[in-house]
């Protein structure tokens, strides 16, 4: 009896550790293939954009980058949440080229003139190969060159407001995700 005992926890535990092995490790399904305006650029993004129904299970989108065919990114992580969390396809519902290299994916673009703006500068002597940008809005800017600046109009914040930002240079060198918490003062 404790020898059959043993025998079922081992195969339960070994169907759940495969469940959850595939639910955070497989990347999924394509959801999108996301050309840039001069068709230099296509972004595949996979995995699964939904909020997850059960709480030890996490979603994540992934992207791959294609630069004239050929691939410069593989697997990165776009977006990532539990149950708890919004899911991708609630945050950012759209996408729209902000130009031939930097894509924006946000719910609803309000009027010009009720947006935030954040400035983005490559202060290095490197080319960023891209760099994933997050407000209210996410962004993703591809071959930022040395000393280059990029101008992003995002969805306004809040008072308590919030930006990240992380990617790569070109050479592979990671550039560490770095956040910081402001606030806005609108008086």
């Amino acid at each position: 009896m404790a020898k059959a005992i043993i025998v079922l926890c081992l195969v339960v535990g070994a169907i759940s550790l495969s469940i959850f092995a595939f639910a955070t490790v497989g990347r999924g399904p394509l959801i999108s293939k996301i050309e840039s305006p001069d068709k230099t650029y296509v972004l595949y993004l996979t995995g699964k954009k939904s909020r997850p129904a059960v709480p030890i299970i996490e979603h994540s989108v992934y992207f791959d980058l294609y630069r004239h065919g050929k691939p410069v990114v593989r697997g990165r992580e776009l977006h990532s949440g539990d149950w708890f969390d919004p899911a991708f396809e609630n945050l950012y519902g759209d996408h729209s080229w902000a130009n031939n290299s930097t894509l924006m994916f946000h719910r609803r673009k309000g009027p010009e003139r009720s947006r935030d703006t954040l400035n983005v500068a490559n202060n290095t002597s490197k080319c960023i190969k891209f760099l994933r940008v997050q407000s209210s809005d996410l962004f993703l800017l591809f071959d930022l060159k040395p000393q280059a600046r990029a101008r992003l109009s995002a969805s306004p914040q809040t008072w308590l407001s919030w930006i990240t930002a992380e990617g790569e240079f070109e050479d592979a060198q990671s550039i560490s995700k770095l956040g910081v918490n402001f606030k806005i003062d609108s008086s």
